[in-house]
């Protein structure tokens, strides 16, 4: 009778805990952090597991390890629940002359975000680990604009100067969230190998527009008349549904482990992810040709694409005296073509006055990704019985690649095209039955080739109004984060490879 009660008091918690885990996922969808739009490392997975750059592949016997290498899973000894958010960030992005010469584009932000919550449980008297986690992996913010008006000469064919009032407004909000499953066994004393599948839920909102009032002043009067007028706007809502699998091994020894991991291409989930498009422009100038030219297109409800490479961590980690161990980690991404984001299909409706040719590529966005290469290193070392030290600093180069498209021309959801380096650190406070991490990152970036976002500076006829833009921007990334993460061990032995791992 005393056994049939413990066993329905573990089912009982068990499906406590598979609620709450649900629950938390659910809630992960509405949170968001400003970070980059083209950048695989922007966030990383775990309070320790960021405070250590994510260079834990071959060390990391936490729950993270469904993320970062599911063959160190079967390592892991304690059945536990663990919740990590970047509890706090503030970020300041800066574009200079990024809507023309001396004029600057600003987006600043404060926020919260969690990053994981995870349950993990031992199998008794068995060498295997389960993990149900629930990941907020990639999360994008900017929004930013700018108004000019000024005197200038925009239409040759009209005496004197006009007034000219150019605007522009940009909005990118991206969410991609994680749901997965992983799963490790250990072969014997010192080998593991284990697997990850995850569901992977990406949106994006895309909003961009600019417009050019061009007024002429009448004679002899204050009044001014509409000479020109252009207005240009995209608005993008994608969705897109699909999965991502995870092979790994880990193999530990008492003073150094190794690390493989190895995530395959992304399975797009097409008959399920549903996006819409529509790309508008008009021009108008009825003082002197009268012309005027207007389109508009159209995409409701196509089915969406979006491709993530093939990439192979490797990972080691090493005790290097009684209470210090050192870790390092370096990816490989594989390059990934141009592709487009969005199927064109017969739903689309076309209006065209004076418009004898579109570009056939204009009703969809593409993306192509670089193949590239970033690095981490860490360390971890013991400062009381109870108390340990993190720190790190890794890469996290920008992946977009830039020679297969023309900025200027090419319809491209983002415009952060700059790389990124990290600094992190904290501390983590052990106790028997919990972990309690608090730590804190400082990412920035820089670029100094940048073309503009528009030119509202050098406005043109020829140009619908707009200057061409120049490749004179320069963009300041920064962003300071606090780390908070809490694990929970419903059975755990404080051994001193617990501590270290």
């Amino acid at each position: 009778m005393t056994c049939i009660s413990f066993s329905l008091k573990r089912q009982n918690m068990l499906k406590t805990i598979i609620r709450l885990f649900f629950i938390s996922a659910i809630f992960f969808s509405v949170n968001l952090i400003f970070s980059q739009e083209f950048n695989y490392w922007a966030n990383q997975v775990g309070a320790q597991s960021s405070m250590l750059g994510g260079a834990v592949t071959a060390g990391g016997n936490d729950n993270s390890a469904i993320y970062y290498n599911p063959g160190a899973l079967g390592f892991n000894n304690n059945t536990s629940l663990s919740l990590s958010s970047d509890s706090y960030y503030v970020s300041w992005l800066n574009i200079e002359n990024g809507a023309g010469d001396n004029m600057d584009l600003v987006s600043n932000e404060v926020n919260v975000f969690p990053q994981i919550i995870s349950f993990n449980q031992k199998v008794p008297k068995l060498p295997i680990t389960l993990t149900l986690a629930g990941i907020n992996h990639d999360n994008s913010f900017t929004n930013m604009s700018y108004r000019n008006e000024m005197e200038a000469d925009v239409l040759k064919k009209l005496p004197g100067k006009e007034l000219y009032i150019g605007t522009i407004q940009y909005y990118s909000r991206i969410r991609e969230n994680w749901v997965g499953f992983g799963y490790g066994r250990k072969f014997n004393q010192y080998l593991s190998f284990g697997f990850s599948t995850f569901i992977t839920v990406r949106a994006m909102e895309y909003r961009y527009s600019k417009t050019a009032d061009v007024y002429r002043f009448i004679s002899d009067s204050n009044d001014i008349s509409l000479a020109a007028n252009t207005a240009f706007s995209d608005y993008v809502d994608y969705r897109n549904i699909g999965m991502i699998f995870m092979v790994g091994a880990s193999y530990q020894r008492e003073k150094i482990k190794f690390g493989i991991n190895v995530t395959l291409p992304r399975i797009n989930l097409r008959f399920i992810g549903r996006s819409n498009l529509r790309r508008e422009f008009e021009h108008y100038v009825p003082s002197v040709d009268s012309v005027v030219s207007k389109f508009s297109i159209w995409q409701q409800s196509v089915k969406s694409t979006f491709k993530s490479p093939l990439s192979i961590d490797f990972g080691v980690s090493a005790n290097v005296s009684l209470n210090t161990t050192l870790y390092a980690k370096v990816s490989w991404f594989a390059k990934v073509g141009s592709y487009p984001m969005l199927d064109p299909d017969n739903s689309e409706s076309l209006i065209s006055y004076n418009i004898n040719k579109l570009d056939p590529e204009f009703n969809s966005i593409y993306l192509a990704n670089r193949s590239l290469i970033n690095a981490a290193i860490a360390f971890k070392t013991r400062v009381s019985e109870e108390v340990q030290l993190l720190g790190s600093l890794r890469t996290d180069f920008n992946y977009f690649d830039r020679s297969a498209f023309d900025l200027n021309d090419d319809f491209i959801y983002g415009i952060t095209y700059w790389d990124i380096y990290h600094i992190a650190g904290g501390l983590v406070w052990t106790k028997e039955k919990f972990e309690l991490s608090l730590g804190t990152s400082y990412s920035f970036g820089r670029d100094n080739s940048l073309p503009q976002v528009v030119n509202l500076s050098d406005p043109t006829s020829e140009n619908n109004l707009f200057g061409v833009p120049k490749y004179n921007s320069t963009a300041r990334f920064n962003q300071v984060s606090l780390f908070l993460g809490f694990t929970y061990f419903f059975n755990r032995s404080l051994s001193k490879e617990d501590i270290f791992n």
